[in-house]
């Protein structure tokens, strides 16, 4: 197939998408509707395709309207545009370089099993994940990442992680963050191990139980010593 070609039937595919022309199937999500082509899904999604030959309750019923309750509307329009354009490309939602939304086609994409999509995701999520930009976008992001991946798949924590590592200073002056800190302990055992390993870093401001404040100090022998305090004033060491 020509280059021509290929581009032909690409554009033809975004038409269909765009103007909904020949639609056999309407997904229905948090009150938005999307007329979509049941053999693109088919192709597209082994989950779509299990639903579409009978596996679930919708498509019994009624495979004309498909309801998605468990679905995030952008999430699934971001999904749609891939399954019809072949690329990861949320600007048409107007978002910007938004953190939280690439976690949510992390997800869905996970959930319709699609990887390529998962791993476009993840790699806008590295692009535009910048607590400096957004702080409160950026605590809302790790919050989805720790409520809407499996606990196993590790791949937007080594996003995150070294974000927080290098911004550590900044991030622990917000409430949000702080508050982020006392409810996730399992973050802040992550962060402890990750500034271990990292020779020369800078003592860790975020310790399990609390926002610790630092002392630093020589022992009798010329030796720099660091201690952490917890917010209610116990030192660790």
């Amino acid at each position: 197939m020509s280059n021509k070609s290929g581009s032909s039937i690409l554009l033809n595919l975004k038409e269909l998408l765009a103007t909904g022309l020949f639609s056999d199937l309407i997904l229905s999500c948090e009150g938005k509707q999307f007329k979509v082509h049941k053999n693109i899904l088919y192709t597209s999604s082994p989950v779509f395709r299990r639903l579409l030959s009978g596996g679930f309750k919708e498509a019994k019923e009624d495979c004309s309207i498909i309801e998605l309750k468990e679905d995030n509307a952008e999430a699934l329009q971001t999904l749609l545009h891939y399954f019809y354009n072949f690329v990861y490309d949320d600007s048409f939602l107007g978002h910007g370089s938004s953190m939280s939304l690439p976690v949510k086609v992390y997800a869905i994409a996970d959930k319709y099993e699609v990887p390529q999509l998962q791993a476009m995701a993840a790699g806008k999520l590295k692009k535009v994940c910048d607590p400096r930009n957004d702080i409160e976008d950026f605590v809302s992001t790790i919050y989805l990442i720790d409520q809407n991946t499996n606990p196993e798949d590790r791949t937007l924590w080594n996003i995150v992680l070294p974000v927080i590592k290098d911004n550590i200073d900044y991030l622990i002056e917000s409430e949000q963050f702080q508050a982020l800190v006392f409810e996730m302990k399992d973050l802040n055992l992550s962060l402890l191990s990750l500034l271990g390993k990292s020779s020369g870093s800078a003592p860790p401001a975020v310790l399990t139980g609390g926002v610790a404040s630092v002392e630093e100090e020589d022992d009798d022998d010329g030796n720099r010593v660091t201690h952490y305090r917890l917010g209610l004033g116990r030192r660790l060491g």
